[in-house]
Formats: C-alpha cells, sequence, structure tokens
C-alpha cells in the first residue's frame, strides 16, 4: 500500500509544480491577444482617418505617422 502513496505523492508533487507554469502561460497569451488587438485598433483608426481626410478632399499622407499627428490626436 505504500507505493500508492508514494504515487499519489508524486501526482500531488507534479501537479502543484505544473500550476505556475499554466498561470504563466494564460498570462502571456491573454497579453499577446491585448498587444494584437491594440494594434490592429491603431490599423483601423489610421485607416479610418485616411478614410475621412479623403472624404473631406484633403489629399493623402505619405507618412500617417508623424509627430504632428500625435499632436493633434491627444
Amino acid at each position: 500500500m505504500s507505493w500508492l502513496t508514494n504515487i499519489s505523492q508524486i501526482l500531488m508533487v507534479v501537479v502543484i509544480l505544473l500550476i505556475p507554469y499554466f498561470i504563466w502561460t494564460f498570462i502571456r497569451r491573454s497579453v499577446r491577444n491585448y498587444m494584437e488587438l491594440k494594434e490592429e485598433e491603431l490599423d483601423l483608426q489610421r485607416e479610418n482617418n485616411e478614410l475621412l481626410r479623403r472624404l473631406n478632399g484633403l489629399p493623402a499622407r505619405e507618412h500617417p505617422d508623424t509627430e504632428e499627428d500625435n499632436e493633434q490626436s491627444g
């Protein structure tokens, strides 16, 4: 019967050691997904700004990411 308790103790240690790995993986994936969503949001915002410029009859910018844009947007 002692082998059964040894196996259960080993399994418990393995599970306890795996918990931080799963937590770290979850956090890493969440951060990666958040950053991808933010990047996509910025791309859509730039595209929207460009479409609004065209709609208002203003010439399209060759380099939309300038300091002037950053100062105007906030």
